[in-house]
């Protein structure tokens, strides 16, 4: 099979029932991909026993018999090794497997990842690239949440692995970066900030300036750059935003006006979801290693699936190891 994908089946805030019902979309929409379904040998067989046999040809069960909790530290994948997430993982390492995804302990991943994976040759700090759904087109925002603290080598390390991954996997052309900032002036910022706007400047990279807070929604660029702390801070706050704007309607007096409303709300921000790319990237490690939400449906791992699927037929880790060294 042309695409195998390492599955952590027991990954998420739901558990089993997620994963294997997004695998079985998935399967039924792309008949190249084999899954590699890890977890409790038990409970899997009893999830897909009425899947049709065509699908059932392109799973293997890989048994795990530990698990790692949402709420455990990342540590855990040092005591934990017979666990879902690191067995994952290591089918990466192995060869068994050309992409590993998981809805589980988003710390856990990383650092399975890192561990087992090893980083890509000439890069220093890998970083988390969110996805983010835009008026126009959207936009990747790194690092979402793997680097508290950064360097302005970074910040601009950060803006070539997300340069890449724009333009092979998103399909935009001269992908445009912008340094998230609290102001567009050059002089603004951190130390760390306005040294890395001098090397972004430098750089044979789009580079288009700061951008602020209100522009990211707007698509000025197509990669935003900055700590994960801050990225992380940005993500929440955006995936928060579709909740709100329901909670007003629902809220609302008049019937007619809350239909039609939610109804145009409905059609308009169909896209805006993490549900549309399913998962984000750990970018800058020795493998593919996609993280989704923990609260993901078997619409968003459906998805996650499909982009670790493009991710694998643009062999983007020899693209990204060439572009760096």
């Amino acid at each position: 099979m042309k695409y195998k994908i390492a599955i952590d089946a027991a990954g998420g805030d739901f558990g089993y029932e997620p994963n294997i019902s997004g695998a079985k979309l998935a399967l039924s929409e792309k008949d190249d991909i084999k899954l590699l379904l890890v977890g409790d040998e038990k409970t899997i067989r009893s999830l897909i026993g009425d899947f049709p046999k065509d699908l059932l040809a392109r799973i293997e069960i890989v048994h795990s018999s530990q698990f790692i909790s949402m709420d455990e530290a990342p540590t855990a994948v040092s005591t934990k090794t017979d666990s879902s997430i690191v067995k994952g993982v290591s089918l990466v390492k192995n060869g068994d497997a050309d992409c590993f995804l998981s809805a589980g302990n988003s710390g856990a991943c990383m650092a399975a990842s890192l561990l087992t994976l090893g980083r890509l040759k000439g890069v220093r700090r890998p970083a988390i690239a969110a996805i983010i759904p835009t008026q126009l087109k959207p936009v990747l925002l790194l690092d979402a949440g793997a680097n508290s603290e950064v360097k302005p080598e970074d910040l601009l390390q950060f803006a070539k692995l997300g340069s890449i991954y724009s333009g092979e996997i998103l399909d935009i052309t001269t992908p445009s970066v912008g340094l998230l900032n609290m102001g567009s002036e050059a002089k603004k910022g951190t130390k760390t900030v306005l040294e890395a706007y001098k090397i972004l400047s430098e750089s044979d990279l789009n580079f288009i300036g700061n951008i602020e807070g209100n522009d990211i929604l707007t698509g000025k660029c197509d990669v935003i750059v900055t700590d994960g702390f801050t990225g992380n801070i940005v993500l929440k706050t955006l995936e928060s935003f579709t909740p709100f704007l329901k909670s007003i309607v629902k809220h609302s007096s008049g019937i007619v006006h809350k239909y039609f409303t939610y109804k145009l709300l409905k059609k308009e921000m169909a896209n805006f979801t993490y549900e549309t790319y399913g998962a984000a990237p750990l970018l800058g490690v020795n493998g593919i290693s996609l993280i989704a939400h923990g609260r993901s449906t078997p619409l968003a791992i459906k998805n996650a699936i499909l982009t670790g699927r493009k991710n694998i037929e643009k062999n983007i880790l020899s693209t990204m190891l060439n572009s760096i060294n």
